[in-house]
Protein backbone atom coordinates (compact mmCIF):
# COMPACT_ATOMS: atom_id res chain seq x y z
CA UNK A 1 0.00 0.00 0.00
CA UNK A 2 2.75 2.56 1.05
CA UNK A 3 4.68 1.85 -2.66
CA UNK A 4 1.52 2.10 -4.47
CA UNK A 5 1.04 5.57 -2.39
CA UNK A 6 4.74 6.68 -2.96
CA UNK A 7 3.84 5.98 -6.64
CA UNK A 8 0.71 7.65 -7.00
CA UNK A 9 2.38 11.12 -5.04
CA UNK A 10 5.10 11.09 -7.22
CA UNK A 11 3.55 10.48 -10.58
CA UNK A 12 1.01 13.26 -10.08
CA UNK A 13 3.80 15.53 -8.46
CA UNK A 14 5.89 15.15 -11.75
CA UNK A 15 2.85 14.99 -14.38
CA UNK A 16 1.10 18.49 -12.97
CA UNK A 17 4.03 20.26 -14.31
CA UNK A 18 4.60 18.43 -17.29
CA UNK A 19 1.46 18.44 -19.10
CA UNK A 20 0.88 22.47 -18.08
CA UNK A 21 4.20 23.01 -19.58
CA UNK A 22 3.25 20.96 -22.54
CA UNK A 23 0.17 23.09 -23.03
CA UNK A 24 1.89 26.05 -23.00
CA UNK A 25 3.65 27.26 -25.90
CA UNK A 26 6.79 29.10 -25.11
CA UNK A 27 6.35 32.16 -27.27
CA UNK A 28 3.23 32.95 -25.32
CA UNK A 29 4.81 32.38 -21.77
CA UNK A 30 7.40 34.70 -22.71
CA UNK A 31 5.22 37.75 -23.48
CA UNK A 32 3.47 36.77 -20.25
CA UNK A 33 6.34 36.85 -18.41
CA UNK A 34 7.81 40.11 -19.77
CA UNK A 35 10.28 42.09 -18.40
CA UNK A 36 9.20 40.76 -14.05
CA UNK A 37 9.79 37.41 -15.23
CA UNK A 38 6.89 36.21 -13.07
CA UNK A 39 4.79 33.90 -15.80
CA UNK A 40 1.33 33.49 -16.17
CA UNK A 41 -1.00 34.06 -12.93
CA UNK A 42 -2.72 29.86 -13.29
CA UNK A 43 1.07 28.91 -13.16
CA UNK A 44 1.84 31.11 -9.74
CA UNK A 45 -1.48 29.18 -8.63
CA UNK A 46 -0.40 26.02 -9.30
CA UNK A 47 2.87 26.26 -7.95
CA UNK A 48 1.64 27.42 -5.03
CA UNK A 49 -0.43 24.75 -4.22
CA UNK A 50 2.19 22.68 -4.65
CA UNK A 51 4.12 24.11 -2.33
CA UNK A 52 1.69 24.47 0.06
CA UNK A 53 0.95 20.78 -0.62
CA UNK A 54 4.19 19.72 0.21
CA UNK A 55 4.79 21.75 3.29
CA UNK A 56 1.34 20.23 4.58
CA UNK A 57 2.79 16.58 4.09
CA UNK A 58 6.00 17.78 5.95
CA UNK A 59 3.86 18.31 9.25
CA UNK A 60 1.85 15.75 9.07
CA UNK A 61 4.95 13.27 8.60
CA UNK A 62 6.98 15.19 11.06
CA UNK A 63 3.72 14.70 13.75
CA UNK A 64 3.75 11.48 12.77
CA UNK A 65 7.45 10.52 13.42
CA UNK A 66 7.14 12.29 16.51
CA UNK A 67 3.94 10.65 18.06
CA UNK A 68 5.66 6.92 16.77
CA UNK A 69 8.80 7.74 18.78
CA UNK A 70 6.79 8.88 22.40
CA UNK A 71 4.84 5.62 21.38
CA UNK A 72 8.07 3.53 21.19
CA UNK A 73 8.97 5.48 24.57
CA UNK A 74 6.36 4.29 26.32
CA UNK A 75 6.49 1.05 25.65
CA UNK A 76 9.81 0.48 26.64
CA UNK A 77 9.14 1.99 30.09
CA UNK A 78 5.66 -0.42 30.44
CA UNK A 79 6.49 -3.58 33.37
CA UNK A 80 6.23 -6.91 31.45
CA UNK A 81 5.45 -8.85 34.74
CA UNK A 82 8.13 -10.84 34.30
CA UNK A 83 11.31 -11.09 36.34
CA UNK A 84 14.19 -12.47 34.68
CA UNK A 85 16.27 -12.51 38.12
CA UNK A 86 15.46 -16.06 38.84
CA UNK A 87 15.41 -17.42 35.28
CA UNK A 88 16.95 -20.47 34.27
CA UNK A 89 17.78 -21.61 30.47
CA UNK A 90 18.58 -24.87 28.98
CA UNK A 91 20.13 -25.77 25.60
CA UNK A 92 19.25 -29.19 23.79
CA UNK A 93 21.49 -30.52 21.26
CA UNK A 94 20.24 -33.18 18.72
CA UNK A 95 22.64 -35.97 17.86
CA UNK A 96 24.24 -35.99 14.56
Amino acid sequence: MAIGLTLLTGLSCGLVPALSAVNTGISACLKDAGRTGTGAAGHARLRSALVVAEIAAAFVLLIAAGLLIRSFDRLRKVDLGLRIDHALTASYSLPE
